[in-house]
């Protein structure tokens, strides 16, 4: 029987990307304060007539685009800490009209802690303005981000605070090598190789990599990343 998922513990959190088209991978996500309402975006498809003289009783679809409904909005507790967060010289505004000038993206992440991966959405993200206010109640501001890209799912993003090392899986010659490293029984990581070795970044901590390759056997290397940059090297696979 599926159990169900409580909403305790999601964090939205963003990224500015350090090299313009870099994505989400291997970005530092800082989480968002005090939010409380994250907007559905799970649009259903616009449907596509294709009715023909074939059809003699029922008419006839294909799905088209998804729609978004432009801005995403975001309910939060209005604070100091989200005003500064924002507002200062190098708050999300700041850092975004720099990022901008650059063509370098904003990246937004959800992480649902019961969800083994965390949805990124790349956005533009809106000034924040004075909030409504009434008798003997919490301020909320309304967080707006445009969507400027598509939603995916992939692994967990790395939260600010958190060191990163460098590491590099080599040794397994052949391209098209499917790596998967796991931290916990949890997948943290996963690519296909396309070159004779590949270069990440990891918070330190014991991992298990696990090579896949098909028509041959797999390969399991436990590691550790500590204080230095650390190398998995598995075995031939050409």
């Amino acid at each position: 029987m599926a159990i169900a998922i409580s909403t305790i513990g999601i964090k939205v959190s963003y990224a500015f990307e350090s090299v313009a088209g870099e994505g989400y991978s291997g970005l530092s996500f800082t989480k968002i304060p005090q939010v409380k309402e994250i907007p559905e975006m799970n649009p259903s498809p616009d449907t596509i007539e294709t009715t023909s003289f074939d059809n003699l009783e029922y008419k006839t679809y294909i799905d088209g685009l998804k729609d978004l409904g432009g801005s995403l909005d975001f309910t939060a507790n209005y604070t100091q800490e989200l005003f500064d967060l924002w507002q200062d010289d190098n708050g999300i505004m700041a850092q975004w009209a720099s990022a901008k000038s650059s063509n370098k993206a904003m990246w937004l992440c959800i992480d649902i802690p019961d969800i083994d991966e965390s949805c990124y959405l790349s956005v533009s993200p809106s000034a924040l303005g004075l909030p409504p206010a009434s008798t003997n109640t919490v301020m909320e501001i309304t967080l707006h981000f445009t969507p400027v890209g598509e939603p995916v799912w992939d692994t967990d993003p790395v939260y600010a605070g958190t060191t990163l090392r460098d590491v590099t899986v080599t040794g397994y010659v052949s391209t098209g090598v499917e790596i998967s490293i796991f931290k916990n029984d949890t997948l943290v990581n996963k690519f296909e190789t396309t070159s004779s070795s590949t270069a990440i970044k990891l918070p330190e901590g014991d991992y298990t990599a696990v090579a896949k390759k098909s028509g041959k056997t797999t390969q399991v290397k436990d590691f550790t990343v500590s204080s230095s940059a650390v190398t998995v090297t598995f075995s031939t696979f050409a």
